[in-house]
Parts: structure tokens; C-alpha cells; sequence
């Protein structure tokens, strides 16, 4: 027998017994659940022909790599288990490595959470509802100190802010052309999970502030402007976090120096 042939035999069987375990591995991750479990159901609402363009999947991976104060190994297995049921030729190695790849990549994805919600809410809005009534319970509002009873107040602060209803549409629509919804917006706006002097954690998770403006995003400028001459916020802490959802989108922060996109 051609020693070279016993040699590539030998290296198949090592590499099918190799795909046949890490199968097995995530397969025994999807039937314990040892995953985030609501990201993963909020991927799973999203159709599988998205996941056939391959930078969708890349800042995907991006998405679940640079969630802030996460388990990156949990992160990693919630990512490979969405792929593995929504990629019909799935490459686990392949995968992990992509994954692995945003550990010291110098970008940051396009995704985020706002936006991939609002991917999955345009294509199954009943199922998005039913997993926001799940996953995203509002906390018991806090009153023990000046803190938090002035965060307790957000939701009543952005009531009172958008009362009125052609206010509330432009607002809409703002938020929209970003591809999130106003219920996101809402979500960020009156979060009381962040303290008022946690600003940029809460950036970390509502936002995906990149070293460039986003050229995908159509929002006028001067209608941005208009609204926030125009809009008397109830609270300092709501305008700061109006302003910082959607300045990003035509500033680039670099140091000291602002420059300004139209």
C-alpha cells in the first residue's frame, strides 16, 4: 500500500472524527441551552436568507464579540449555536476563528442590538412582541436614593417630552431611518440599569459609535437640529441621551478635534 495514501486516509479520519465531536459539542450546548438565552432567540426570529450574506454574518460575530461586560466564551457559544441551526453548510472551525478575530480587530460591527431588533420585529413583529414580553421585563423602579429616584422618573420624563402626537411621528421616523424602532428608542431613553454618571455604559450597549459617520443612514441633519431647538426636555438626563443616540451618526469623536458630516 502507497504510504502517502495511508497518510491522507489517516488525516481524513482525524478530521471527520473531529467534525463528528465538535457536532457533538454543540449539539449537547443547543439541548442544554448553555447559551445567552435571550440573544439567541432574538437571532432565531431573524429568516435564515440573511444569514446567506457573509458580512451580516461577520458583525454578527462582531454583535456577540463586543457585548459590553459579557462572558466572551458565552457570547462565542450563543453565536456558534445560531449558526449552527441558521447556516445550512456551517463550518464550526471557520466560524470560531471569525469569532475570535474581533478579540484585537481595530473595527466595530454595524450591528447592534437596536438594530438586529429591528430586523427581527419588521419580519415577525407577533414572535418580537411575545420575546420582548419575555426577555425585556421592566425593572421595579428604584427610590432609595436622589440617583435613582431622579431615574426612576425617565419614563414619565419622556412621556411628558413627546406628549405630543406630531412630535412623537417625527420622532418615529428619526429613529426608524436608523433601522430601529421607536419602542428600542424608548427602551434606551428610560433604562434605569445605568446610574446618571454611567453615561458611556450606557453608549456601550443602546450604541455603535465607529471612527466614521454611518453613510447608510439618511437622517437630515437640520430635522435633527429642528427637534432640538424645539423639544422642551423634562430632564437634563433624557437630553443627553436623546443627543448622544443620534450625534454619532454625523460627528467623528477623535480627541480633541469634532469633525461634522452633512
Amino acid at each position: 500500500m502507497n504510504p502517502s495514501w495511508e497518510i491522507r486516509a489517516y488525516y481524513h479520519q482525524v478530521n471527520h472524527l473531529k467534525k463528528q465531536t465538535l457536532n457533538a459539542v454543540l449539539e449537547y450546548f443547543l439541548a442544554t441551552k448553555s447559551y445567552d438565552e435571550r440573544l439567541h432567540e432574538l437571532c432565531m426570529m431573524i429568516r435564515s436568507d440573511w444569514f446567506c450574506n457573509n458580512q451580516n454574518v461577520w458583525n454578527l460575530a462582531g454583535f456577540f464579540a463586543r457585548q459590553p461586560h459579557s462572558d466572551w466564551y458565552l457570547m462565542r457559544k450563543t453565536y456558534l449555536c445560531v449558526l449552527k441551526q441558521k447556516v445550512e453548510r456551517f463550518n464550526k472551525e471557520f466560524a470560531t476563528k471569525e469569532f475570535d478575530g474581533w478579540f484585537d480587530s481595530k473595527y466595530n460591527p454595524s450591528l447592534n442590538e437596536g438594530k438586529l431588533k429591528g430586523i427581527a420585529a419588521g419580519w415577525y413583529s407577533a414572535a418580537y412582541k411575545q420575546w420582548k414580553d419575555e426577555y425585556e421585563v421592566k425593572e421595579p423602579r428604584k427610590t432609595t436614593t436622589s440617583k435613582t429616584f431622579e431615574l426612576s422618573t425617565l419614563d414619565q420624563d419622556f412621556e411628558l417630552t413627546f406628549k405630543s402626537e406630531r412630535k412623537l411621528a417625527t420622532l418615529t421616523q428619526l429613529v426608524e431611518l436608523t433601522g430601529r424602532t421607536i419602542d428600542d428608542m424608548r427602551s434606551a431613553m428610560v433604562d434605569t440599569s445605568f446610574e446618571i454618571d454611567e453615561l458611556e455604559y450606557w453608549a456601550e450597549k443602546y450604541l455603535v459609535i465607529e471612527n466614521k459617520p454611518n453613510r447608510d443612514f439618511d437622517l437630515n441633519f437640520s430635522t435633527f437640529e429642528k427637534m432640538l431647538k424645539t423639544t422642551n426636555f423634562e430632564s437634563l438626563h433624557l437630553l443627553k441621551r436623546f443627543v448622544l443616540y443620534f450625534i454619532h451618526e454625523f460627528y467623528v469623536f477623535e480627541g480633541s478635534d469634532i469633525t461634522y458630516y452633512k
